[in-house]
């Protein structure tokens, strides 16, 4: 009876790893029917062993990098559309992989918005100027609006996928940096506001002097400036301690901010 092609593993004398052989065979038999030989073909695979192997390894690695990442990582495919989504992905954009399959940068369940609050296109998205321009697009700030969860900002970066030279999908991958962009927007009004009242300070004051004294030798305008102030404060201070003369600026302050527009 004839033996299919086997695959075996050889150890040979010398060598660390085994070699691996397909073999098969398949009995000879003469006119009288009776046997003569084994005829046993067999081809060294220990390459292509190898090659599986090592595409098995890279495969895992690629899926354990995409399942843990602490990025969000989105695959579309040529039309646009979100095939595969990691868990990072569904976590900051609050949906789930079957939420996120078949949709696009087009669909309006996104509502994104630019930095200065103003449309975000689907056309503008970084994974669809990718597919269209079949170059890379790196660190695109853009709002999102998931379910229940508010604005959140990210920053995108879009890689498209080419085959031999084709054009067959792209990925996408973005981070949270809402928490980042509420710290730097703290720090910018730490900067520029007094911690106690949170009116501006003497930096903020004199950047819109320069800018108002700007503004009247470009227009031939005159512009006017208002000086307050606090009467017998130090007194306050002195009888009443500290503490009062801060609640008292606490309260001109906000007497201040309803008086004024907002600039």
């Amino acid at each position: 009876q004839a033996l299919p092609e086997t695959m075996y593993g050889v150890v040979v004398p010398g060598r660390a790893a085994p070699q691996w052989v397909l073999v098969s065979a398949s009995p000879d038999h003469g006119p009288d029917g009776a046997l003569q030989q084994i005829v046993v073909n067999f081809h060294d695979i220990s390459a292509l062993r190898q090659s599986q192997e090592t595409l098995r390894v890279s495969e895992h690695t690629y899926r354990s990098l995409f399942e843990t990442v602490p990025q969000g990582v989105v695959y579309q495919n040529r039309d646009g559309v979100i095939t595969a989504a990691n868990a990072a992905a569904q976590r900051i954009l609050a949906l789930t992989l079957e939420q996120l399959q078949g949709l696009s940068s087009f669909d309006p369940a996104w509502r994104a918005v630019r930095e200065d609050g103003t449309d975000f296109p689907g056309e503008a998205h970084p994974s669809m100027v990718a597919l269209r321009t079949g170059h890379p697009v790196r660190g695109v700030v853009m709002g999102v609006m998931p379910p229940n969860r508010g604005l959140v900002w990210i920053s995108v970066s879009a890689t498209p996928l080419l085959d031999r030279g084709t054009l067959t999908g792209v990925y996408a991958i973005f981070e949270d940096i809402t928490e980042k962009r509420h710290l730097e927007a703290q720090i910018r009004h730490l900067a520029f506001h007094d911690p106690l009242t949170h009116l501006p300070n003497r930096h903020l004051l004199e950047d819109r002097i320069r800018q108002a004294l700007i503004a009247c030798r470009r227009d031939q305008q005159l512009a006017a400036l208002i000086v307050l102030d606090l009467d017998n404060f130090k007194q306050l201070n002195d009888t009443h301690g500290h503490l009062a003369g801060d609640l008292l600026l606490v309260e001109v302050a906000a007497r201040l901010r309803q008086a004024v527009r907002a600039i």
